[in-house]
């Protein structure tokens, strides 16, 4: 079961797009960003303080770009794309008892290997939480909103097909 969560949480699209944004070097902001609601008094009058709920906040995670095809109402060959704002929370508490807990799956893991192998089972020390309950406290932190990609929307008929000769053309004309 721990490793159908975890497997689950790296395999979510939003933690797909951080992780590359990392990887390959992107423009990676860090820290996380909170989410807050309110009844406005009137109309272009920005709801008080005492008026706001807050759905979720983390300091802890980052905020980066996502590369997002532009739909062009079924053309084909169209490499219109845009960025996409994304920004992710995480729970710094959270992250440190699933390491823990994947620790001790690897260890375990090991030593099986190892007997598998022909070390003598005496020999070899398995090791888990002294508390079962520790499997789902790892998932027990809540940040409330986990990500948020509030964007424009882009209609298809407003995005204009772009062909690889027009491109070319584009980034030919930037290098000279």
């Amino acid at each position: 079961m721990l490793w159908h969560r975890l497997a689950n949480e790296f395999l979510d699209p939003v933690n797909v797009a951080e992780y590359n944004s990392i990887k390959h070097g992107l423009r990676i902001a860090p820290g996380g960003f909170g989410l807050s609601i309110g009844l406005q008094p009137a109309p272009d009058v920005p709801a008080p303080p005492e008026a706001m709920q807050t759905l979720g906040f983390s300091k802890y995670g980052a905020s980066f770009y996502r590369e997002e095809e532009v739909s062009t109402a079924g053309q084909k060959g169209n490499r219109s794309f845009r960025l996409r704002s994304i920004s992710l929370n995480w729970s710094p508490h959270a992250m440190a008892q699933r390491i823990q807990l994947i620790v001790f799956s690897l260890k375990s893991i090991v030593g099986a290997l190892r007997i598998m192998n022909g070390a003598a089972p005496e020999s070899v020390r398995f090791s888990r939480p002294d508390d079962p309950a520790a499997f789902d406290a790892a998932w027990a932190w809540h940040v409330g909103i986990n990500h948020t990609d509030l964007d424009v929307i882009i209609e298809p008929n407003n995005a204009a097909r772009t062909s690889r000769q027009e491109l070319t053309n584009e980034l030919e004309g930037r290098a000279g």
